[in-house]
């Protein structure tokens, strides 16, 4: 006979089953990261219209496609659901080309990393010029 689950346990995971994907958040990751839902959906293995359904609110994603969700956009999970407003170090710590950014950037001089950083806070500001250009400006 196996033991009963402890009061805290069942309280932590009906608090888990509560909460709901932030579609909107789901939105601004996708953007930042220049896909739309056809292309989340490739990259997820998940189908078009889970990504639509999702989107829209009609479905929620499973633990494991949310987890897909937060790794193809360089985010949390947490995030998605709207638990917390940023990254978490240590999940950012998973992701192998953080850490190597982190490992090359500490070898610079200060100056440099300056340097990287004014390079990076422009490529950002372009980035996002494109993202929320109109298609006729875009061309």
């Amino acid at each position: 006979m196996s033991p009963l689950p402890s009061k805290r346990s069942t309280d932590r995971t009906r608090d888990m089953a509560d909460l709901k994907l932030d579609t909107e958040r789901l939105r601004e990751a996708m953007e930042r990261k220049g896909l739309n839902s056809a292309q989340l959906a490739d990259a997820t293995g998940l189908t078009r219209s889970s990504i639509s359904y999702f989107l829209h609110g009609k479905r929620q994603p499973g633990r494991l496609a949310l987890a897909e969700f937060a790794d193809k956009l360089s985010v949390t999970v947490d995030y998605l659901l709207g638990v917390s407003d940023g990254p978490d170090i240590a999940e950012l710590l998973k992701n192998p080309r953080i850490v190597k950014l982190v490992m090359m950037f500490q070898e610079l001089p200060v100056k440099e990393q300056e340097r990287v950083l004014e390079m990076v806070r422009l490529m950002m500001e372009t980035t996002e010029q494109i993202v929320t250009a109109s298609p006729i400006e875009r061309k």
